[in-house]
């Protein structure tokens, strides 16, 4: 018997998911920086985390109900199995089928290796590290998640909605853990966003590398140091053109 989720729990479940993923992405953040960026946050910052999450992952949810679902109609409801057998070579046809996924997995996977072994030598360069194993990690999820499911008997009670949510889970925390890495390496390497800041009662224009505007503080780097201003003590803050 099919496993069922309703529309409560869909919604539950990517509430949750967005909320996970801005916690992962702020504490790899805080990994990253060295700086206690959880002492700051408020409930309105997690929240917003969260909404700035929510939409990537309805968005990600939905592309991929809608490429399963194609996927189903063009092929009929069938399975790989079912497939392969209607042709007259079987395992040329299984072969051909998986070289796409195959050839995608390496191409992913490859930058993130070369990273790995240029950091284990050098023990330098966590940016581009952390850079291609937020999406190289994710990928490696998809494969096994996808090895897991030929089993059908594994899989047999869960809904197509679970199937989905039991692929990107993971693949979403994953991603945005190592983004958090990512991000905030490049933030004590000097390649943050930079903005500029008017002071409540001057009109000096200062620039600072922002790392995260909060709820009641910004952020930033002062030279080599992580700061904190707050925001009650800016007046104007502004992108340069």
């Amino acid at each position: 018997m099919e496993t069922k989720l309703e529309v409560s729990e869909v919604v539950a479940a990517t509430t949750g998911m967005a909320f996970c993923a801005s916690v992962l992405h702020l504490y790899g953040l805080t990994i990253a920086t060295s700086f206690p960026i959880f002492s700051f946050l408020s409930l309105s910052d997690y929240l917003s985390y969260s909404i700035r999450i929510l939409v990537p992952v309805i968005a990600a949810v939905s592309v991929g109900v809608v490429i399963e679902l194609f996927t189903r109609r063009t092929e009929r409801g069938l399975s790989e199995s079912e497939i392969a057998e209607r042709t007259k070579n079987p395992a040329k046809t299984i072969r051909m089928r998986r070289l796409p996924y195959i050839l995608l997995t390496v191409m992913s996977l490859f930058p993130a290796f070369i990273n790995t072994i240029v950091f284990l030598i050098s023990r330098k360069n966590h940016e581009s590290l952390f850079g291609t194993y937020r999406y190289a990690l994710p990928i490696l999820w998809f494969v096994l998640a996808a090895w897991y499911k030929q089993e059908p008997r594994l899989v047999q009670n869960w809904s197509r909605i679970a199937s989905i949510l039991f692929l990107f889970i993971p693949a979403l925390m994953l991603y945005s853990f190592f983004d958090g890495l990512y991000k905030g390496h490049r933030f004590n390497n000097g390649k943050a966003e930079k903005y500029y800041v008017n002071f409540q009662g001057t009109t000096n224009q200062n620039e600072i590398e922002t790392l995260l505007f909060l709820d009641k503080y910004v952020i930033y780097k002062d030279q080599n140091n992580v700061e904190v201003l707050r925001t009650t003590d800016i007046s104007k803050i502004w992108k340069p053109k």
